[in-house]
């Protein structure tokens, strides 16, 4: 220890000085929140304020990708798989079946506008179809629910009344959904 009036070094550890005899103050022990020493294994890094904010940056992480990969059809849970259309129509609206694949440019554009529709038009139900089978990339042309409507093309339209009797498909049924989203007022 360097004593504080002689600048000399005292070899012990006690309070007076060797050389010069003097007292030192008796140095109180470090208290932990003076201490700039690294912690030790008791405590923990993270403070209640981090651990809430790591909850909200998983939360915000998982409503962002499960947006990303939520599937907006009908039959997400078994995609280009033969279904029966009939089953899924509702009853007392116009429905509206729109057979689509990710892979198509034109059913990704007009997708968001056809849901959009559906919002503003609570005597429409839209039924969106996914032709691909899982694991398919690409356009599934080949898949049993493509084959079970004949698809040729996609977006393909089928146009029900609300008895559940097919009015339009095809392109007539393209016409007229086109027709609908200009007269609701949205752009394509």
């Amino acid at each position: 220890m360097v004593c504080p009036y002689c600048r000399m070094f005292t070899p012990d550890q006690s309070y007076k000085c060797i050389n010069c005899g003097s007292v030192m103050a008796k140095k109180e022990p470090a208290q932990p929140q003076d201490r700039m020493s690294p912690r030790s294994g008791r405590e923990s890094f993270f403070r209640p304020w981090m651990l809430g904010i790591l909850a909200l940056l998983g939360v915000l992480a998982y409503l962002f990708f499960n947006r990303q990969t939520q599937s907006h059809s009908v039959n997400r849970y078994a995609p280009g798989v033969e279904m029966d259309i009939g089953m899924m129509l509702q009853k007392g609206k116009t429905n509206i079946v729109d057979f689509y694949s990710d892979y198509c440019p034109p059913c990704r554009k007009i997708s968001p506008l056809l849901r959009e529709l559906a919002a503003k038009r609570p005597d429409l139900a839209l039924l969106s179809v996914d032709i691909n089978r899982k694991g398919v990339k690409g356009i599934d042309w080949s898949s049993p629910l493509a084959r079970q409507f004949n698809l040729q093309s996609v977006p393909y339209f089928m146009i029900y009344d609300g008895e559940g009797t097919l009015l339009k498909q095809g392109q007539e049924a393209y016409t007229e959904v086109v027709q609908l989203l200009i007269a609701s007022g949205i752009q394509l």
